[in-house]
């Protein structure tokens, strides 16, 4: 079998446990053709397990683990200031790891992949190994929220002094929402954060106040909406605007919908999500179907 050049997949994670180690061993499983090469920046640098002692082992797979404090040291040498706050804001790292990996390797595409992503592998993947292969940026849409990516849109187009739609619509016309937890990522979306002038700039457009106001109550709402959601518009807009060969996924094969989306029945949401190549459980709370998936798989590729 050959194993074609390697594709860089970078996020941050908890930290090199049960539910990580199935994360990594899923990917090698469903691309045997691939070599992939982590980039992980873990939120628990130090702990360790059973599982953590696995990752060595797994074939086809590179890894390259990263602190928090190591990311931020780095930044700091290079001039850049992060913001006090950072930390209140935990999914800016997802984003901080993409301008690493451009400022300190020749990769210009990755992955970003997290352990909540199951692949259905009853549903081939030809369009996906395709986009993987030749190194496209691809966008999975979420079609019951077409707004999950939208919240940056106006403040970018300021910053850009231009309307940035028809630099989206050429890829994806009905300008779909696109989750941020699986994408092929154009890593020359960076190119304008590159230096510290840049990156102050676009620093500007985050919000890093965190969940709850000064008076320790939690925002929510809109408010909530546009904290939660801003790596993900983030992504998935510089994604589209500086990759004019990006394209969005096959919709009746590659979608994420909400589990939750029957709130009096939730587990009708559970076929439906079936029929999708990607199953991403999105949200803090995970249904057990993850849970009992991830063990299954587990299971089968332990005892193999």
């Amino acid at each position: 079998m050959n194993i074609i050049d390697n594709t860089v997949v970078a996020r941050l994670w908890h930290k090199r446990g049960k539910n990580e180690y199935f994360c990594a061993r899923q990917l090698i499983e469903a691309f045997p053709t691939i070599k992939f090469e982590f980039h992980i920046l873990l939120h628990q640098y130090d702990y360790s397990d059973n599982w953590t002692e696995l990752f060595k082992d797994i074939p086809n797979a590179e890894f390259h683990w990263y602190s928090i404090e190591e990311i931020k040291h780095y930044f700091s040498d290079e001039g850049f200031v992060l913001p006090p706050n950072v930390d209140n804001f935990i999914h800016f790292y997802h984003i901080l790891i993409g301008l690493f990996l451009y400022k300190t390797t020749p990769h210009r595409y990755m992955l970003s992949y997290e352990y909540d992503v199951l692949f259905n592998t009853k549903i081939d993947n030809n369009e996906l190994l395709e986009c993987i292969y030749n190194k496209i940026p691809f966008g999975v849409c979420e079609p019951y929220n077409p707004q999950c990516d939208k919240i940056l849109f106006k403040t970018l187009c300021e910053l850009y002094q231009t309307h940035l739609g028809p630099y989206i619509s050429n890829n994806n016309p009905k300008a779909l929402g696109l989750n941020a937890g699986f994408q092929g990522i154009n890593l020359n979306l960076f190119n304008d954060l590159d230096t510290p002038k840049g990156f102050n700039t676009f620093l500007k457009i985050f919000d890093f106040k965190g969940i709850y106001d000064q008076d320790g109550k939690e925002r929510m709402g809109m408010e909530r909406m546009y904290f939660d959601t801003q790596e993900q518009s983030f992504y998935g807009l510089m994604n589209q605007i500086h990759s004019p060969n990006f394209m969005v996924l096959p919709l009746d094969k590659y979608y994420v919908m909400p589990w939750w989306l029957d709130k009096t029945e939730p587990h009708r949401s559970i076929p439906e999500m079936e029929k999708s190549f990607v199953m991403h459980f999105i949200g803090h709370k995970k249904h057990p179907y993850m849970f009992e998936y991830i063990n299954k798989k587990l299971n089968q590729w332990i005892s193999a």
